[in-house]
């Protein structure tokens, strides 16, 4: 069987250790622990949450988002939607792998 499991953080700051930490505990040592936002890599809360990540976890991070971009936004609607669908393929697809 193969599954995900969603942790959702409300709040970074304080930044929530103990209870990533308690969230997780309940899964194998060894599941992959990824970051997950819509924004572009350079937008958004990942270079912030990155080292704290690791810092709990003790062990890599994988991203995954919008390629970085310029722009807050894709401009066009249809543009947005491909994106969207992009990364929504990109989540569920690289984790079976």
């Amino acid at each position: 069987y193969f599954g995900y499991a969603i942790v959702r953080i409300e709040q970074l700051a304080p930044f929530p250790h103990e209870a990533l930490k308690q969230a997780v505990s309940k899964y194998d040592v060894n599941v992959t622990i990824d970051w997950v936002q819509e924004e572009h890599e350079n937008y958004g809360a990942w270079h912030f949450v990155y080292p704290r990540l690791g810092k709990v976890f003790n062990r890599k991070i994988r991203f995954f988002g919008r390629k970085p971009s310029a722009a807050t936004a894709a401009g066009a609607l249809k543009l947005h939607k491909i994106e969207e669908a992009e990364l929504m393929d990109n989540i569920f697809s690289l984790k079976k792998k």
